[in-house]
């Protein structure tokens, strides 16, 4: 894909994953330390995001990193999955805990909780 569509595909997504999320511009710039500008300028393609950016419209709008970048068609992979199958508040955290920002503390709390749920899974289905 040509820089130009990337940029473009990424601002795209951006915006409609804040405006989904019902997140105002001022909100999500208080939330993520950044001046109003940059969000505007990053949803209009004119500023690439930073990596902190995107992880942080992605916990806020809870939508993951890849659908934000193009590589995902779905906002929410964990919302894909047929809910007999895995409960989906469980694929999302084991999702989430994958993320290399998560604070190590929140990334210890989130990992027992994901364990300690897969193992009520497994119990229930033996």
């Amino acid at each position: 894909m040509r820089p130009d569509r990337f940029r473009k595909l990424v601002a795209r997504r951006c915006a409609s994953a804040r405006h989904d999320a019902g997140i105002g511009a001022g909100d999500l710039a208080a939330a993520l330390r950044v001046h109003v500008n940059d969000v505007h300028r990053v949803e209009s393609g004119e500023q690439p995001p930073s990596a902190a950016y995107l992880a942080g419209l992605a916990d806020a709008a809870d939508v993951s990193c890849d659908y934000l970048l193009g590589r995902a068609a779905t906002p929410r992979p964990w919302d894909a999955v047929p809910e007999q199958a895995f409960p989906a508040a469980l694929l999302r955290d084991t999702i989430l805990l994958t993320h290399p920002d998560r604070h190590p503390a929140n990334r210890q709390a989130q990992a027992t909780r994901v364990t300690q749920s897969l193992n009520e899974l497994l119990d229930r289905r033996d």
